[in-house]
């Protein structure tokens, strides 16, 4: 972990926009570095990493965990 952050104990994240309203785009970017992951992870290409992203959250809820199972 970066060492500028190991003092934070807790971290809180908005699955829901209930922080950040939708209007902020934060999910399109979770979205879009969630596909460049998998892309990065998998070797594929975007196509297929998209398609896996959704499987996945469709699938298990989220992304991440259908890449942890």
């Amino acid at each position: 972990m970066d060492p500028r952050f190991t003092h934070i104990r807790d971290w809180i994240f908005d699955l829901d926009n209930c922080l950040y309203p939708a209007s902020s785009g934060l999910f399109d970017l979770i979205d879009e570095r969630m596909g460049a992951y998998i892309q990065r992870l998998l070797g594929v290409d975007a196509e297929e990493a998209r398609r896996v992203q959704k499987m996945h959250f469709h699938g298990s809820g989220t992304t991440l965990a259908g890449l942890m199972k």
